[in-house]
């Protein structure tokens, strides 16, 4: 475990898991410290973790799933679109903000 939290943003395929079932296992984790679902499929996840240590404890627990983690802690290596809202609602002076609903 990382002693800095980071945001990260996490796809997994839904062929394989649901939404709600994906979001149990995030909420119930000890290593998650928030969470925010945006888009299906998709979650951004705060942590004290790196992404390979976060990979390994979503592999652990649903094994085959098929799923991408990323590290999107540097806010020069960050971009989309999004309503200012949703930036907000993810990231805060460059940290998660607390959140335990999608």
């Amino acid at each position: 475990m990382s002693m800095i939290e980071r945001p990260h943003l996490v796809i997994f395929n839904t062929d394989q898991v649901s939404d709600a079932a994906f979001r149990n296992f995030i909420q119930s984790s000890t290593m998650v410290t928030y969470w925010a679902q945006v888009f299906p499929n998709t979650i951004f996840v705060s942590a004290y973790a790196d992404a390979p240590t976060l990979s390994e404890h979503i592999n652990s627990h649903f094994g085959q799933l098929q799923f991408f983690v990323s590290d999107v802690s540097d806010p020069q290596r960050r971009d989309g679109f999004m309503p200012k809202g949703v930036w907000d609602l993810i990231y805060q002076g460059g940290h998660a903000i607390p959140l335990k609903a999608g």
